[in-house]
């Protein structure tokens, strides 16, 4: 008969068969070869059992193993087409499968020392950094997580760098420096210690997409640039200082609370006019000083009839003051009452002040009368002993002993809680009595 397929072992004589003919199979051992004529099957030759067998079951059924392939090449058959084992194709040096899974159960899938597993790419023990098992996962809501170590909780890891595709996004609740002191760098900008450093002139922080609003700074001086909006300081942030000699260069300035005005080395301009520190101030609508703004005592005398206690050359303080008079300010004393050093005024703020003093008196003929303003300093270190200002006046009276009247103005600077009064002298005994006057004082500056 016929062969339709022959396979040569090595256990067959010659190495090959071309023919044989009514050849009946009637059983066949383990290890023979088989193969099948038209009708029935033939036993070309005993193998051996050692030996894995080829079996044909039909005539033109493909060969089956019953054991293990040992061979050191499989080349494919047809060109271009590969070779496909149990369903999973290997052409070109490339593995065609839509899965491929562990083969004990819980030790997942290693491919050239990466680890899949449970949903999870373990890679274990890092070279460049010396870390243990590095794990990235879903967070559970579509987000990249990675763990360290035995995977209970977030760790730090270090890599070279992490490039995400264009539109593609990093959120992170902490970013810290890696290396200590060095910040962290975000696209040249430099966020460290709590500061954003930009060291690039002509760099700064932009506000808004696409506009002018920014914080700049030229490589000498810091600027501040709008398209639209006012430039603002938040209430409640604080001050803004510069160091001297530096100029704000501005064409408004507005207040930020209402009706506070805006308040400039103390004087305060509000609507149109300047109140200053010690109340005076300039009114929008006339530009006049207000006096009744204004730092001023006055202490007066009328119809008086005391007698001065002074008839020799000690000056010594004038007693006929008896009504204090309209003040801002100032501190008041007619008549020894209001201060313990009484007959006088003080001042509640400092400045330099302009003094004015106008009496009329009675005395003796021909003799002369002498007055001064004296000041107690309360800073000096005597204890606020009184002296002389250096103004004043000397009167002599005529042959009639009619009153005389003097007037005398000058001024003065003042600390806050200093004193002034009227000093009164005669060189030549002169009882005097002063019956009318007035004694003012007025802040005029700083």
């Amino acid at each position: 008969m016929a062969i339709k397929k022959v396979k040569v072992y090595p256990g067959i004589a010659g190495g090959a068969m071309t023919s044989l003919t009514d050849v009946t199979i009637t059983s066949a051992a383990r290890g023979d070869i088989i193969a099948r004529n038209a009708t029935v099957f033939v036993n070309l030759a005993a193998g051996t059992v050692a030996n894995a067998p080829l079996v044909t079951e039909t005539v033109s059924g493909d060969p089956n193993w019953s054991d293990t392939i040992a061979v050191d090449t499989v080349t494919e058959y047809t060109a271009d087409t590969g070779v496909t084992l149990d369903g999973i194709k290997l052409k070109d040096s490339i593995v065609y499968t839509d899965n491929i899974v562990e083969k004990t159960d819980a030790a997942g899938v290693t491919i050239d020392g990466v680890q899949c597993k449970d949903g999870e790419v373990r890679l274990d023990s890092d070279e460049s950094s010396g870390a243990g098992v590095v794990t990235l996962k879903d967070n559970g809501s579509g987000a990249l997580a990675v763990r360290d170590g035995d995977d209970t909780a977030d760790a730090d890891m270090t890599v070279g760098s992490i490039v995400c595709t264009d539109g593609a996004s990093i959120e992170v609740d902490t970013l810290n420096e890696a290396t200590s002191a060095a910040g962290v760098t975000v696209d040249s900008v430099l966020i460290k210690d709590q500061e954003v450093r930009i060291k690039a002139s002509n760099k700064g922080i932009h506000f808004g997409s696409g506009g002018n609003e920014a914080i700049l700074f030229n490589g000498t001086q810091l600027e501040i640039s709008t398209d639209t909006e006012d430039i603002r300081l938040a209430p409640g942030s604080g001050t803004v200082d510069f160091t001297a000699g530096n100029t704000i260069k501005v064409d408004t300035i507005n207040e930020a609370g209402n009706d506070t005005g805006v308040l400039v080395d103390g004087v305060r301009c509000k609507d149109g006019g300047i109140i200053c520190s010690d109340g005076a101030s300039v009114a929008a609508a006339t530009g006049v000083l207000n006096i009744n703004d204004q730092i001023y005592g006055m202490l007066s005398v009328h119809d008086g009839a005391v007698a001065e206690p002074t008839a020799d050359a000690t000056f010594r303080r004038l007693q006929a003051w008896d009504t204090n008079g309209l003040s801002n300010g100032v501190t008041l004393s007619a008549d020894s009452s209001g201060l313990a050093e009484g007959n006088s005024m003080q001042a509640t703020v400092a400045g330099t002040y302009e003094v004015f003093v106008q009496v009329s008196f009675t005395g003796e003929a021909l003799k002369t009368t002498n007055m001064e303003v004296f000041k107690r300093d309360e800073s000096d270190s005597s204890g606020g002993e009184w002296a002389t200002t250096g103004i004043g006046f000397r009167r002599k009276m005529g042959t009639s002993a009619d009153i005389g009247s003097a007037a005398i103005s000058g001024f003065v600077y003042l600390d806050a809680l200093d004193q002034l009064a009227v000093y009164q002298s005669t060189a030549d005994g002169n009882a005097c009595t002063v019956t009318d006057g007035q004694f003012t004082m007025k802040r005029i500056s700083d």
